[in-house]
């Protein structure tokens, strides 16, 4: 299904920081600074044998308990470098969070302008930006990590260059926003329909205030997939490399894949839940180390329901 380009380098400089393949697949950090932060000369160890954390941690609770949203959290993600976490809640926001939250008391970026709750979110692989999208505005937005504003909003189908034209708004929910093709392309998924996006931010550089304000993100539609199903409840796709799948979760409780080369759905899981599948979770590996091209076969999906996916 997906082909990257395995790399076999053991150490590998990012920022300052030396990256060496540990005993047991793990990996270690040294340096100073870099984009693993840290005082110089700090070490940080990952060994495979620690396992995953699948146990309540009260000390990285946040002061006197404070919650992060005022609202449940529909979605979170962690950034590639594992260093933030990003989350999206019925409160109608986003949070960039540091990690450690304890460490750092909650500190991050409120990324506020949606209109309705928040139900999913997207690291870009060089974790520099964020895609958020709601079903209840029905509009996918795109920030800067460290920015409250977006840089840019999806609201219509396709937007024209033509002064004057008509734009066709979404007129279906927006319930998932991923990026591709190491972030040339946003792929959103609105009713039945798979969207692709090429798109363009505007330029942070310019250093007339006025000009920088009233500058505007564009995007322009690449193509569309329209799938079986009555609603796309999710999608995924590598963005590490580049790769023509996305694999979709429909609200008729199946999950598909699509080649967007060829533009078809190559594969299909009938009744893979007892009941419709909200999200899918793909193997995205790590930039630290690397991995065999079947680990980038994995995923997993979930469900309201019992079952394990």
């Amino acid at each position: 299904m997906f082909k990257p380009r395995v790399g076999s380098a053991t150490a590998t400089k990012t920022g300052g920081a030396t990256i060496r393949r540990a005993g047991g697949g793990g990996v270690a950090a040294g340096g100073g600074g870099g984009a693993l932060g840290g005082a110089a000369g700090a070490k940080l160890q990952y060994p495979a044998s620690s396992g995953s954390p699948a146990y309540f941690q009260a000390k990285h609770l946040l002061p006197n308990n404070a919650p992060i949203h005022s609202a449940a959290i529909l979605r979170c993600e962690y950034s590639p470098d594992g260093s933030r976490l990003v989350t999206a809640s019925v409160d109608k926001t986003a949070r960039v969070l540091r990690l450690p939250l304890a460490k750092h008391g909650g500190d991050g970026t409120d990324l506020i302008g949606h209109t309705g709750a928040v139900g999913a979110v997207s690291w870009s692989h060089d974790g520099s930006l964020v895609l958020t999208c709601s079903s209840a505005d029905r509009s996918a937005r795109l920030w800067h990590s460290g920015k409250a504003d977006p840089m840019l909003t999806f609201k219509h189908v396709e937007r024209s260059a033509k002064v004057g034209a008509t734009l066709t708004p979404f007129i279906h929910e927006v319930r998932a926003a991923r990026f591709l093709h190491l972030d040339r392309f946003a792929l959103l998924a609105a009713g039945s329909r798979l969207h692709l996006y090429r798109y363009w931010l505007p330029d942070e550089t310019e250093k007339n205030d006025i000009k920088r304000l009233a500058a505007e993100g564009k995007y322009k539609l690449a193509a569309t997939f329209q799938s079986g199903v009555q609603a796309v409840n999710d999608v995924v796709c590598a963005n590490g490399f580049v790769s023509h799948v996305a694999i979709t979760a429909g609200s008729n409780r199946s999950i598909e894949v699509l080649d967007m080369g060829c533009g078809r759905w190559v594969r299909r899981w009938e009744d893979a839940h007892s009941r419709p599948v909200h999200t899918l979770a793909l193997a995205s590996g790590s930039k630290y180390c690397s991995h065999t091209a079947e680990a980038y076969e994995l995923f997993a999906s979930s469900a309201a329901d019992s079952d394990g996916g």
